[in-house]
């Protein structure tokens, strides 16, 4: 719930709100900071963001390479299943999933949206990524553990 509350102190500032928050994300997650998502949405599980198509995300074959796409994909599942998650609880990917559709060019766009579960054990999540256009280029499926915060737990 921290990340949606951030999220909505953010869009509170004129002009400048989405860029913080976007800055804040590449800093907590640098990993995903390597395809410059911009994060266009985020409500209680629900999440969406997209890239921009970059020479420095394509592949051989002149289209983004699939793990930009599995990147995009796999930050949009975890803020979403991380704005919905309970206090008390925590959760890990433990396994993740990319299905491609076509050659991905232009901006991207992915969207997850999730309800929590009501107990804990394995819960997957899915995302779609589409084009400009809105010709969808791939899905993504997280699984994850979700589990008490108590120490020990997941």
């Amino acid at each position: 719930m921290i990340i949606l509350k951030t999220w909505l102190a953010f869009q509170r500032i004129p002009l400048i709100g989405r860029f913080l928050f976007r800055f804040a994300v590449r800093r907590f997650a640098p990993y995903s900071s390597s395809i410059y998502p911009d994060v266009e949405k985020l409500e209680l599980g629900f999440a969406r963001a997209s890239m921009r198509d970059r020479k420095c995300l394509r592949n051989p074959f002149q289209s983004v390479h699939a793990i930009a796409l599995a990147n995009l994909g796999e930050l949009v599942t975890g803020l979403a299943v991380l704005t919905a998650m309970p206090a008390g609880r925590r959760g890990i990917v433990n396994a993740f999933t990319i299905h491609f559709h076509k050659k991905a060019r232009g901006r991207i766009s992915c969207e997850c949206r999730t309800a929590f579960p009501d107990q804990d054990g394995p819960f997957q999540v899915k995302a779609d990524l589409v084009d400009g256009s809105g010709v969808r280029v791939a899905d993504v499926i997280a699984s994850w553990e979700i589990g008490s915060a108590r120490k020990g737990a997941v």
